[in-house]
């Protein structure tokens, strides 16, 4: 179970007592050699012991970055362990998910002033960064206490990644409505191509299966109806859209473990050859090359596309928007040396240097690649290192869009599509009043519980609607819907 606010409150004061106690004399400074600092974030794998990219920062930066990570489904309930017992790393990332956690820091005082040290240091990189459209939203009045990423190009993608060579095989018609994406799925289920065991779609969580909903709501988060802008899940259109998925639940097409795998389990299955389409966790950008790459080790005929464009419901073809900018850095002070903050603040800056994002995105040259007549011929060690539409794992510390734009036709393709047919959130990621940091993430756990019970058919759809929403009353509902129509009336 996810820490409380109050929790993490708490937590917050235990570890800086601990980090004025004997924090600087702990802090991770070899006097014979490079600086140690440890990186915190989430990602789709690890990175290797003898990583070429992180020797080549390493040299470069007189540094010795540790970079662990964890998946991202797990990745703010161990962040915040890790802050209640005081291993708090030199420099880690924020979820968008989570505001409450950025605000929590930033108001105990707790985090350095980037922005602060990127002039004193006479960082052009940094400060060039700040100047970028929509980083300045993530400025306070004194400046930038976090450092987002820009994580996507502005738009959408496809995230059903399906085996078309099935398709081929069972000689079936790619679906263009609901109606027929049931027949779609029921048509596999019942010809078995993965075996007995064949799952007609697998994911991670209730992200997957709530894509659908946005085909009856045309929104993403909230809507504007008659006048005031109404939390998405709560709409009457959002309650048949959970229909339309716990009917595909209770007919047997959809994973009944999906609630509980991770993306390594999910991914097992579909390039494994039991799962006919998958939703990767995140999207498809850099997944697609991926698990294509892992089902042709196991099956050279395996061939994997994007589902696009994705089945209209009542309110048409719909996918969820990027707005792009996303999932900040900070970097703790609490406790912390000035020799360290300063090396952190300078690593920042080296990530969003041309080459600092050139190495992220494309490796060392001669190393993870060749140029032969201008074109870059990859080697092993770019394999091993840099993640097919995403760079290296630390990419995601700068603007690892640019990777994003070329990655393969597939991709290519399926962004010219869903970025047709994009809804975006009318909220900024930014957003932070006090009501919606405080009540949001009690609400998505209440909704998480409640999605899953209405899927699985624990609850009735129609007998237990009130007292959902009641539910989500007792967490906040009213006070951020309030909040939020102030904010965007």
């Amino acid at each position: 179970m996810k820490l409380s606010v109050l929790s993490l409150v708490l937590a917050l004061s235990v570890a800086g007592s601990a980090f004025a106690a004997g924090g600087a004399e702990t802090s991770s400074f070899g006097p014979d050699g490079p600086m140690v600092i440890e990186v915190f974030q989430w990602g789709p794998r690890d990175v290797a012991a003898d990583d070429q990219v992180v020797a080549f920062i390493n040299e470069r930066l007189n540094i010795d970055l540790q970079i662990s990570r964890i998946l991202a489904r797990e990745y703010t309930q161990n962040l915040e362990v890790k802050i209640a017992a005081g291993d708090i790393p030199d420099l880690f990332r924020l979820q968008r998910s989570f505001p409450q956690v950025y605000q929590n820091l930033y108001r105990d005082n707790y985090l350095a002033n980037v922005s602060d040290y990127a002039q004193r240091q006479n960082l052009g990189n940094l400060q060039r960064w700040f100047t970028e459209p929509g980083v300045e939203e993530y400025a306070e009045a004194d400046g930038f206490y976090r450092v987002p990423s820009r994580i996507t190009p502005r738009g959408a993608v496809g995230n059903m990644l399906y085996r078309s060579d099935w398709v081929d095989r069972l000689g079936l018609d790619l679906p263009t409505t609901n109606d027929e994406f049931v027949e779609f799925l029921r048509a596999v289920v019942t010809a078995r191509p993965g075996g007995d065991n064949t799952v007609a779609l697998t994911g991670v969580g209730i992200g997957p299966l709530e894509g659908f909903t946005l085909g009856f709501t045309d929104a993403l988060d909230w809507k504007l109806v008659d006048g005031e802008y109404t939390w998405v899940r709560t709409l009457p259109s959002y309650r048949e859209g959970l229909r339309f998925v716990r009917d595909l639940y209770s007919q047997g097409l959809v994973d009944r473990e999906i609630f509980t795998l991770n993306e390594t389990q999910s991914r097992g299955k579909f390039v494994g050859g039991t799962a006919f389409i998958a939703f990767p966790h995140g999207g498809t950008w850099d997944r697609h090359p991926q698990y294509a790459a892992l089902l042709a080790e196991n099956n050279p005929d395996g061939v994997v596309s994007i589902l696009d464009p994705r089945p209209a419901g009542p309110e048409g073809i719909v996918y969820g928007g990027f707005y792009g900018l996303a999932d900040p850095w900070v970097v703790p002070k609490r406790g912390q040396r000035e020799d360290m903050i300063e090396r952190v603040v300078t690593l920042l800056d080296y990530v969003h240097s041309e080459e600092g994002v050139s190495v992220l995105l494309n490796g060392v040259e001669g190393i993870h690649y060749v140029l032969s007549d201008g074109e870059r011929v990859t080697t092993d060690a770019h394999t091993r290192d840099i993640i097919p539409g995403l760079g290296h794992l630390f990419a995601m510390s700068t603007d690892y869009s640019q990777g994003k734009l070329d990655i393969n036709e597939t991709v290519n393709r399926s962004r010219e599509i869903a970025t047709q047919y994009a809804v975006y959130n009318p909220l900024s990621d930014v957003f932070s009043g006090e009501a919606y940091v405080r009540y949001i993430p009690q609400m998505n756990e209440v909704h998480e519980q409640w999605f899953t019970d209405f899927v699985t058919g624990v609850r009735d759809l129609d007998r237990d609607w009130g007292a959902y929403i009641t539910a989500l009353r007792r967490v906040g509902l009213d006070q951020v819907t309030q909040e939020v129509n102030a904010e965007l009336q």
